[in-house]
């Protein structure tokens, strides 16, 4: 009866005795991005001698690989809770805009076009404070052994985005002011400029990039993370997730000449919205363990 007693004692101080475990890790990281944004579908009829032509913009969404992006994390994580901040440098705010011709006996859809198509693509870095959450959801193990493998996490948060705000005096050339849709902007140096021939007249399109005297702005993230472990200790950390923009941050407008007479115009915006992917180096600084 003793020895039983004995035993169930053990027991139940095993089950009571619990690990509090506090790290501290600083993360350096390279990471590149999707950007995503969509344009309104719009056409403008150009009248020719012969042909009726019209100049599209799809309705669609568009995305591209970035360059590399880098910065600096540091994690404070107490058991399956972490918390980080840093910083992220050069990352970028893209928009692409696609443009086609078509007659008008052809109903374009995304990036079909009856005669000729062309596309401009414009990109601004940005410098990210970020302000994230993750919380373990999965720990999986080598087999037969107790030592983690990988954990994945869910992770949320928010960024705040700074940019350089140009003037005439910093960008050292000639810029031209307007207004659309209520966004007082600069039409900087033309990106891009491609041109067709139409019933022997030169038809086409100019890009502009557009500063739109803005600095700062916030995004929100979500998604998922998953630590990578070697000899029980935290080596690689891969992190995949969506952030969206709040605010219009960078732009792009495509003008439109036939025979040297302007026919119109188109603006995309970009608010920093994108698919994110990180990859970064945790170098465990602090570890503290606690019996409750």
């Amino acid at each position: 009866m003793k020895t039983a007693s004995l035993l169930i004692g053990i027991v139940l101080t095993a089950q009571l005795t619990i690990f509090c475990q506090t790290k501290i890790f600083i993360s350096p990281f390279v990471g590149t991005n999707f950007t995503i944004n969509s344009n309104d579908h719009s056409a403008q009829k150009i009248n020719t001698p012969t042909n009726d032509f019209q100049f599209v913009y799809p309705k669609v969404h568009y995305s591209k690989l970035q360059p590399f992006t880098f910065g600096f994390l540091a994690d404070y994580q107490k058991d399956k809770h972490r918390i980080s901040t840093g910083i992220i440098f050069s990352d970028a705010l893209g928009s692409y805009m696609k443009f086609g011709i078509s007659t008008l006996a052809v109903n374009p859809i995304f990036d079909e076009f009856s005669y000729a198509a062309g596309g401009t693509w414009l990109a601004r870095t940005a410098t990210k404070i970020p302000v994230d959450y993750s919380f373990k959801l999965i720990s999986a193990h080598h087999i037969g052994n107790v030592k983690s493998f990988f954990d994945m996490r869910v992770r949320v948060g928010l960024n705040l985005l700074f940019m350089r705000r140009w003037d005439k005096k910093s960008f050292g050339g000639d810029m031209v002011a307007f207004t659309e849709n209520g966004e007082n902007a600069y039409m900087i140096q033309p990106k891009s400029r491609a041109y067709y021939t139409l019933d022997g007249n030169q038809a086409g399109f100019i890009t502009w990039e557009c500063n739109l005297q803005k600095f700062w702005s916030i995004s929100f993230k979500a998604g998922l993370e998953f630590d990578w472990y070697l000899k029980n200790k935290r080596r690689i950390t891969t992190s995949f997730y969506y952030e969206q923009g709040t605010r219009n941050m960078s732009a792009m407008v495509n003008q439109i000449y036939y025979n040297n007479i302007y026919q119109g115009s188109n603006i995309i915006y970009s608010r920093g919205s994108a698919i994110q992917f990180k990859l970064a180096f945790p170098i465990q600084v602090f570890e503290k363990e606690k019996v409750k």
